[in-house]
């Protein structure tokens, strides 16, 4: 009878003896585990998933699609977690939903992009909570490239990570986001999903082959399959990217989501006095102007620009902070005044950014500096340093008070005007507005009103 007993809880994923019983009750609470211990066995996941039109290595390929030189220095939890991790087991999603559904706006389902733990906290990440906050259930889907879940994790309140590739295709009635940077669905699969769910395209990037590589062919073939039959939203990063789009989607389809800004993770980091990181000392010791610049060193960056600009600023130092994407460390200048730290957590970077004196955004010239809404300028606002672009970054220079130069003279120009602004408390006060007008919350209100809109038009 014992051994029945055990084998009960354990096929629920309630496990077998007190101990482990007294942790799954201390993680998940008495409501879910009573739940547990009570439901009906479910099939096999494996056995029982249909994922349709599956093509040959698929998820292999979604992986590979982040097999890129990264700086090993990777944080072990990129954020802090304002709930205890709660861990649920795969055959878990029916008393999710049983649980937290009926409290929730609706179900927002994050298709596979980029793992939860990636060293650059995303935008994805980002909307994922911002979307929670905002009322959904979330799901956010890993292929468990850098992650290790087995079912769900719960890292914030109704947001949680899933192992299970199955979710779009077993959930009804739910947003899923689909990024036109991710491979993951062929146009079969997207018509599979749309049958019980609304499919939202998060169109964030021109598809290039700088950013795409060899996934670029999939990504076109699935954009070209976008129209107003196939998607019911489209998020917009980019304001060149919505005349893509109004050739292929209608205008009420469309919606303006640029990037954001966690606002009070960058504002901690100046309310408090903290040590100064052992990595920034002995450039501080110089008393030289600081220029800084944290991102991905990537193909897009104009690496040409900032030789020239470092050769000829020896007055001041240039901080880079990122993982290395396609040798892109290599390519920077190696002078004295010349500093690549590494990849820094996320929790810390505030800490570290706060030093810098000017901020920049040096893109190459081309489609990818003209239709990227750069996460990295409002985190730069928010923590009140003057920023300076390459001249066609078309979302940067929308805000008037980022100063942009088209060549290398002209940028070290701009680099001195916002040094000598740096001080300004007015100049502070119009970036901190800036940030608090692009919140992640306000990304999510802005996509969650126009959900509403959408179900109000049914």
């Amino acid at each position: 009878m014992i051994s029945k007993l055990n084998r009960h809880l354990k096929e629920r994923g309630v496990a077998g003896t007190a101990r482990q019983f007294k942790k799954c009750l201390n993680e998940n609470g008495l409501e879910y585990t009573i739940k547990q211990i009570f439901k009906p066995l479910q099939p096999d996941l494996q056995e029982n998933v249909h994922i349709p039109a599956t093509i040959p290595s698929q998820a292999e390929d979604a992986k590979n699609i982040q097999a890129i030189d990264i700086t090993d220095n990777r944080p072990k939890r990129i954020v802090p977690r304002p709930c205890g991790i709660r861990k649920y087991p795969e055959n878990a999603l029916e008393t999710i939903l049983e649980l937290r559904l009926p409290q929730c706006k609706g179900i927002f389902v994050q298709a596979p992009v980029i793992d939860w733990e990636v060293p650059l906290f995303q935008r994805p990440q980002h909307m994922a909570i911002a979307m929670a906050k905002a009322g959904y259930l979330v799901f956010y889907m890993t292929l468990n490239w850098i992650d290790e879940v087995e079912g769900f994790v719960e890292v914030y309140p109704n947001l949680f990570i899933a192992s299970r590739l199955d979710l779009p295709f077993t959930l009804k009635n739910a947003y899923v986001s689909i990024y036109s940077t991710s491979p993951f669905y062929v146009p079969e699969q997207l018509a599979e999903i749309r049958k019980n769910n609304k499919i939202i395209y998060e169109y964030i990037d021109d598809i290039d082959p700088k950013i795409s590589g060899e996934y670029t062919p999939k990504l076109i073939r699935q954009f070209d399959y976008i129209s107003d039959d196939t998607v019911d939203l489209v998020a917009v990063s980019g304001r060149v990217l919505i005349e893509d789009i109004r050739k292929k989607v209608s205008s009420e389809k469309i919606v303006y989501v640029p990037n954001g800004v966690e606002f009070e993770h960058y504002q901690s980091a100046l309310a408090f006095d903290s040590a100064v990181p052992e990595n920034l000392k002995s450039i501080i010791a110089k008393e030289k102007p600081i220029v800084g610049y944290f991102g991905a060193l990537a193909p897009w960056l104009w690496y040409e620009l900032i030789e020239e600009v470092t050769l000829n600023m020896p007055d001041f130092e240039f901080i880079f902070i990122g993982p290395d994407y396609y040798g892109g460390v290599a390519r920077l200048p190696q002078r004295e005044n010349v500093h690549y730290l590494g990849v820094v957590d996320y929790k810390t970077l505030p800490s570290v950014a706060k030093h810098f004196d000017v901020a920049i955004i040096p893109f190459a010239p081309g489609q990818i500096a003209k239709t990227t809404s750069p996460l990295k300028l409002f985190e730069y606002f928010a923590l009140q340093i003057p920023v300076v672009v390459t001249s066609e970054m078309q979302e940067c220079i929308a805000f008037p008070e980022v100063l942009s130069g088209h060549a290398a003279t002209n940028f070290i120009k701009q680099l001195r005007k916002a040094y000598s602004q740096s001080d300004s408390d007015e100049l502070k006060k119009k970036l901190l507005s800036r940030a608090l007008e692009n919140s992640w919350e306000m990304r999510a209100l802005t996509l969650k009103e126009k959900i509403e809109d959408l179900n109000n038009c049914r």
